[in-house]
């Protein structure tokens, strides 16, 4: 919870040095491909994540994200299933290679670091005995990336990006996009 105070400090401190910063919020949809030591248990994954995006310069930005991500099992076992989660709560900074209102079409590269709360809950019905399991952990991310930015209309972006979250043995490729829109 410490850490939680100190991250939100540091973007109160960022909002008051910069006033006319733009804010802009948003969400994604995305697929998630597992890799390593999760693509041999999970199948593809399906997310979605809300999105703050803070213009700290004109090509750099602050971000904040919050998400929910499931993946299925690879296999199928007669009288057994389970289901992998993870829940990312990151912060971030992207760099934009040109500046907003120069071009409507804007790459950027990015990292985020943060938590990732992860479950598996598993379900069992053999030989007459049934029940469920669930098993949660906490564990430490980071998510480096490419991606980019489309203007739609003054006040909406298309934002699209390739995410690898490198989390422990939990490893995935986020394949992301989605909507942000500029408050006033």
């Amino acid at each position: 919870m410490k850490k939680l105070t100190a991250l939100f400090i540091v973007f109160m401190v960022a909002f008051s040095l910069n006033t006319s910063a733009q804010i802009r919020v948003g969400g994604q949809v995305g697929l998630a491909v597992p890799m390593g030591n999760l693509g041999d248990v999970a199948s593809m994954g399906f997310g979605f994540n809300g999105l703050f995006v803070y213009q700290l310069q004109p090509q750099i930005e602050l971000t904040g994200l919050i998400g929910y991500t499931t993946f299925g099992a690879k296999e199928e076992v007669e009288g057994f299933d389970y289901s992998l989660s993870t829940i990312p709560l990151l912060a971030g900074i992207r760099y934009s290679f040109s500046e907003e209102g120069v071009n409507p079409f804007r790459p950027y590269v990015g990292a985020e670091l943060g938590l990732q709360f992860q479950s598996i809950t598993t379900e069992f019905n053999y030989f007459g005995f049934s029940g469920e399991e669930s098993v949660s952990n906490t564990e430490f991310g980071f998510a480096p990336q490419v991606g980019m930015y489309y203007a739609l209309t003054p006040a909406i972006d298309l934002d699209a990006n390739l995410k690898l979250n490198i989390i422990s043995d939990s490893n995935y490729l986020g394949i992301n996009a989605g909507i942000l829109y500029r408050l006033p």
